[in-house]
């Protein structure tokens, strides 16, 4: 693998260590209220910025796809864990179940899911080769406007805002 450097990693891998270090650092005060879900945020963050840092550090495409699909887990995460901890923290909840959490997690799931199994690049246009791969320089088809002389396709909607210029003050 061909590893890229650049001045923006450092940042990156300083939050990974330093985040790591406070999970250390906070594990012994786990019984206190909310240490447990900052432990697990402070993780999450560490290896959502560790994810990053290898993600702008390698050069080929394939691997930075799947650490950018991995990168959902910890986006997904994050938040949940971030109010678990407040409402801990706050003790308005001194203790959550376990179903409540697995509900907070319902959407970063099927965003995570979604994510993994979504086939990226590809589309239906003519630029496929017969060998049905895209074309290196060939790129996604997307819905525009038409040109002057083709007429607008029936599936379209009509204009509906006219613009006009505004007279000057």
């Amino acid at each position: 693998m061909i590893w890229r450097y650049s001045p923006y990693l450092l940042p990156l891998l300083a939050t990974s260590i330093l985040c790591a270090a406070f999970v250390v650092v906070i594990w012994p005060l786990r019984r206190a209220p909310g240490a447990r879900a900052l432990g697990a945020l402070l993780a999450v963050a560490g290896l959502w910025a560790l994810g990053e840092f290898i993600q702008y550090g390698l050069q080929p495409f394939e691997p930075k796809l799947f650490m950018d699909t991995l990168a959902y887990v910890w986006v997904g995460l994050a938040p949940v864990l971030w109010l678990v901890f407040c409402l801990q923290y706050t003790r308005i909840r001194g203790h959550m179940r376990g179903s409540e959490i697995a509900s907070l997690l319902i959407v970063p799931a099927i965003a995570a899911i979604s994510a993994a199994t979504s086939r990226r690049c590809e589309s239906t246009s003519s630029a496929s080769s017969p060998s049905g791969r895209r074309a290196a320089s060939a790129r996604p088809s997307f819905p525009s406007a038409p040109a002057a002389a083709s007429p607008r396709p029936s599936c379209w909607p009509a204009p509906s805002v006219t613009w006009r210029r505004c007279s000057p003050c």
